[in-house]
């Protein structure tokens, strides 16, 4: 199973960022359709990738992460830019994240360490917009109004890239509360 941990916004956000996609599109009328946009139900920041794994782990990461996550309490998340990777002029990835990252890369470190798995990657938060179809497009600067919110818990989620079940299985879920 290809799995990953991400915190996913709540309606009012999602609502924002399907303003801001219609914005783009509006925009980029020509590029626009060399996008392919991310489904309001799949949106999510990712804290920690953790890839192909086997089924029989899953109680495994479950039991580490309900035990790391213990007492981290749950904190406001302010999507206030965007960007793309790897960079504007030549896009693969269209973007929005937070400026403030600490209090998320802290979160990534956190589960990764509840994990057993090394703490090397370079933690860059954001949730993607779209992804381009084939090759890299130029996109202009955006800006970026969605409503803050708060990150009040962490979900392990099963990514299905091919068949009729296609999508996101959540597995479970970690709320995210101080002293519990």
């Amino acid at each position: 199973m290809r799995l990953f941990l991400g915190i996913f916004p709540p309606e009012t956000v999602l609502d924002a960022l399907d303003a801001l996609e219609r914005g783009l599109r509006k925009d980029l009328p020509r590029r626009g359709g060399d996008l392919r946009w991310v489904p309001r139900g799949r949106r999510h920041l990712t804290l920690v990738f953790l890839g192909e794994r086997p089924e029989a782990e899953i109680a495994v990461l479950e039991e580490g992460l309900e035990e790391g996550l213990r007492g981290t309490g749950s904190f406001e998340i302010v999507l206030d830019r965007g960007g793309a990777f790897p960079e504007p002029s030549r896009a693969r990835v269209l973007w929005v994240g937070p400026s403030r990252t600490e209090t998320l890369a802290g979160l990534a470190s956190r589960c990764r360490e509840a994990l057993g798995l090394e703490d090397s990657e370079e933690h860059r938060p954001h949730l993607t917009l779209a992804r381009t179809r084939r090759g890299r497009i130029a996109l202009p600067r955006f800006e970026v109004s969605v409503p803050p919110f708060e990150a009040g818990e962490v979900r392990l989620v099963a990514s299905v890239l091919r068949g009729p079940d296609r999508g996101y299985r959540v597995l479970a879920t970690f709320p995210l509360r101080e002293g519990s």
